[in-house]
């Protein structure tokens, strides 16, 4: 529940800010993409331990998890590089 709360006041202060660039609203959504699956990780765990869900099945739903989270974090990476790049280009202008 607090990251529910925690997450939907992020994005009112992302709203409200003037001048957000589309990197910057990417960037935003992605890290909470990486949260998301960050939870889902911990429940995964959670229903392996209560005998929810198969182990089996349980691990490989984590694996994917994780090799998603490090996808999304080397779009993340480069999208700091192109809001980085942007930055020097329009301060050379």
């Amino acid at each position: 529940m607090k990251k529910i709360i925690l997450s939907l006041l992020a994005v009112g202060m992302m709203s409200v800010c003037v001048g957000q660039t589309q990197v910057e609203w990417t960037k935003f959504e992605v890290s909470e993409s990486i949260n998301d699956l960050q939870d889902y990780i911990e429940w995964t765990m959670q229903d392996i331990e209560h005998g929810a869900i198969d182990e089996a099945i349980g691990n490989l739903y984590i694996e994917k998890y994780e090799e998603t989270i490090d996808r999304l974090i080397v779009v993340y990476n480069n999208l700091k590089k192109i809001e980085r790049t942007t930055i020097h280009l329009t301060q050379n202008n």
